[in-house]
């Protein structure tokens, strides 16, 4: 009897080693919120290309092993400091809430931190590019003004 049970708390030990959350748990996101307040929530909102994906390098000083970082050249920007190329933080992998940036794709890029560490990811608004959401933001920063 006494071996049963400890034959079940073993398995049941290793079962939920196995099936504990680690980097490939799927990422869960809250409803995303509408462009105005995804616009106040980020400190910069720009239309990216991406020109690179990298881990290792200049400014990957502060990523975490789970991270890489997207070198995106900036064609436009409703918010955050003029700069003509940003840096954006992001999980490697979308399960984990990595955006999933593709080499020379352009995006609308919502992000959060200061311009030494952005990051984003998939619960944020960061989107492809669309005419309709670069005509609404067109819209939000002419009205803030």
């Amino acid at each position: 009897m006494n071996s049963i049970f400890i034959k079940i708390a073993t398995l049941l030990a290793v079962g939920g080693a196995l099936s504990a959350p680690g980097e490939s748990h799927a990422c869960k996101c809250a409803p995303p919120p509408s462009a105005k307040v995804a616009m106040t929530r980020s400190t910069a909102v720009f239309v990216g290309y991406v020109a690179d994906m990298v881990t290792t390098g200049p400014g990957t000083e502060k990523l975490t092993e789970h991270e890489r970082m997207v070198v995106l050249k900036v064609r436009r920007r409703w918010k955050g400091e003029d700069m003509q190329e940003e840096r954006v933080a992001t999980r490697k992998v979308a399960p984990a809430c990595g955006y999933p940036f593709k080499k020379g794709e352009v995006y609308i890029v919502f992000a959060e931190g200061g311009p030494e560490r952005r990051r984003t990811g998939r619960c944020s608004n960061t989107a492809p590019y669309s005419e309709k959401l670069a005509r609404k933001l067109d819209k939000l920063e002419a009205a803030s003004r």
